[in-house]
C-alpha cells in the first residue's frame, strides 16, 4: 500500500518510476535503466547485504534515500 502510494504522489508530480518487490528485481532494472536517485522504503530480504549495501558497493555514484521504519530519511550521497 505504502509503495504504491509513493509510486501515485511521484508520478502525480511529474516523475517517472519504477517500482519493483524484490531487491533481485531492482538489481535486474539497474542493469538497463538509469536512475537520478533510488527511493527504498522497506526492510531488505537479505538483511546483512541489504539493498542499500548491494547498490553502494555496484553503484557507489547513485544516491539513495531509505525511509525507515520510525519514518526517518537515511541518505547515501554519493563521494
Amino acid at each position: 500500500m505504502l509503495r504504491t502510494t509513493r509510486v501515485s504522489i511521484l508520478e502525480k508530480a511529474g516523475y517517472t518510476v519504477f517500482s519493483v518487490v524484490t531487491d533481485d528485481d531492482a538489481m535486474k532494472l539497474l542493469e538497463t535503466e538509469q536512475f537520478d536517485l533510488i527511493l527504498l522504503g522497506r526492510r531488505s530480504q537479505i538483511p546483512r547485504t541489504g539493498l542499500d549495501q548491494r547498490l553502494r558497493e555496484k553503484y557507489p555514484n547513485l544516491l539513495t534515500l531509505k525511509i525507515k521504519p520510525t519514518g526517518d530519511i537515511v541518505s547515501s550521497l554519493p563521494d
